[in-house]
């Protein structure tokens, strides 16, 4: 009895170890199982992810160009796929300059050149129209080159307006980088490569200006040859000038990548800004005192410094002295210094002159 007693008990727990080996057994399998499952979800996951960004940047969802990273930038920020940095610096030089000759060279055209058509009238002979798709050969060399050079500069414009919906831009915002929800307590960096996000800033930031800009009045004269309202059209070449908002960015973003260079780039604009603004009062001060067709003798300053006589006939060959003298006149009233060699003499006169003097005051 006794020795069937211990067999039977063996043999239980001989059952027993069995079923618990069994069970762990199922455990493990369930675990390994539930594992592999984690596993294959979150390669799945990731598998997305990397697809759908190379769908974003098969599709063209993404910037073309990067600028480079702007100083205060995050260090973290992954630099691997921007690229085209060099050629957005040469190119935002190359666009810097394009808007300084359109501040110098539209209002000159709109008033000196203008002008100066005279001398040929003056001649008896007929000057050729202003297209420059079909005379371009008989202009005088100072327009021809004038020509060529806004032919250049208009095709320059027209692809900045393009690379502008298809940039990478930074700007300071609380928002948090694509993918991070929330917001920061802090303004930092965040980029800007999304295309759908880049144009819709574009376009609700500075695309109109542009391209109100970018309108092509000077080359009315191709399809409006000889009709008396194209000299009201050219006048809208002054348009142009909304470019010059270009200006103002490109110092500012010279400022946050040059920090330690602030007095010398605050020079710099200053002289810039003087400059441009006495071109244009010196535009003004000579349009102004261009005597008229329809009144009497002439008189003012530009018969006073010989460049008109009192018939009304344009001296020729003083296209240069014309603008030096009047830049001449708007230097030293600006700067209140005043030598009164070129002084005002008719009401018009006087009245440019304190609008002048007014913003010399505010320099």
């Amino acid at each position: 009895m006794g020795e069937d007693a211990l067999h039977q008990r063996d043999a239980g727990r001989s059952e027993d170890q069995t079923q618990e080996a069994g069970v762990s057994g199922r455990a493990l399998e369930r675990g390994v199982s539930n594992n592999s499952l984690v596993s294959s979800a979150d390669m799945s996951q990731d598998g997305l992810d990397e697809a759908a960004a190379s769908r974003r940047t098969c599709c063209g969802r993404k910037a073309w160009l990067y600028p480079e990273l702007p100083w205060g930038a995050p260090p973290e920020t992954d630099t691997t796929h921007m690229h085209g940095a060099s050629f957005l610096a040469v190119w935002e030089m190359v666009t810097f300059l394009c808007c300084l000759y359109v501040a110098v060279s539209v209002p000159y055209n709109v008033t000196f050149a203008e002008k100066q058509g005279n001398i040929q009238l003056q001649k008896g002979e007929v000057p050729p129209d202003d297209c420059v798709f079909l005379n371009l050969h008989e202009f005088p060399p100072m327009k021809f080159y004038m020509s060529l050079a806004d032919l250049f500069v208009d095709f320059i414009f027209y692809i900045d307006i393009v690379l502008n919906f298809h940039c990478a831009c930074w700007e300071i915002s609380t928002r948090l980088p694509p993918g991070v929800p929330g917001h920061s307590k802090t303004p930092q960096w965040v980029m800007i490569d999304d295309l759908v996000d880049i144009r819709a800033r574009y376009i609700r930031g500075e695309f109109a200006t542009d391209i109100l800009g970018q309108i092509p009045w000077q080359y009315s004269d191709c399809f409006l040859e000889g009709r008396p309202e194209v000299k009201i059209l050219r006048l809208f070449r002054l348009l142009k000038l909304l470019r010059l908002h270009r200006l103002k960015r490109m110092i500012k973003a010279l400022y946050r990548k040059f920090p330690k260079m602030e007095l010398v780039i605050t020079g710099i604009e200053l002289l810039i800004t003087m400059t441009l603004v006495a071109h244009w009062m010196a535009c003004i001060w000579y349009i102004v005192g261009y005597p008229s067709p329809g009144q009497g003798p002439a008189t003012g300053w530009v018969v006073m410094e010989g460049i008109v006589n009192e018939d009304k006939v344009h001296t020729e060959g003083l296209s240069f002295f014309e603008w030096v003298s009047s830049f001449y006149w708007a230097i030293t009233t600006m700067s209140t210094i005043g030598y009164g060699d070129i002084s005002a003499s008719t009401s018009q006169e006087r009245m440019v002159a304190v609008v002048v003097m007014c913003i010399g005051c505010a320099f």
